[in-house]
């Protein structure tokens, strides 16, 4: 019996078995580095914290500006206040707290005020299950 011969690879044949492989190790490449260093979390209130947030500003761009607010509440200059927190570890008194941000609207939908406020976390206060 005789083998058949088998015709010479053309470019395009190059093309993959070179270009394959090297495709394969780049994806991967950005994969492991996606893994490895993933994205800084978007904080809210650093943002209004920067100033990113302005007084005249609509509903819709703060939004883009700042995110989804975590609580959306009425006010009593007859708009909304959206309510933003994170906690945060101090060192001055090691101990943690939460840090709130309000941005309050005026009933035509504009920011008239925002504010930043500090509230200690009371390590008794917390419920422990177990």
């Amino acid at each position: 019996m005789s083998d058949p011969a088998l015709p010479k690879p053309t470019r395009l044949d190059y093309g993959f078995m070179i270009g394959g492989p090297i495709l394969f190790i780049a994806i991967a490449l950005a994969g492991l580095h996606a893994i490895l260093n993933p994205p800084h979390p978007f904080d809210p209130i650093q943002r209004l914290q920067s100033g990113d947030v302005t007084d005249g500003m609509t509903v819709d761009q703060v939004e883009r500006q700042v995110g989804v607010p975590k609580a959306v509440v009425d006010n009593s200059i007859g708009g909304t206040t959206f309510r933003y927190d994170r906690t945060v570890f101090q060192q001055q008194s090691q101990g943690f707290a939460i840090v709130e941000g309000d941005v309050e609207f005026g009933p035509e939908g504009h920011v008239q005020d925002v504010k930043i406020a500090t509230y200690p976390v009371n390590p008794g206060d917390q419920s422990q299950t177990g």
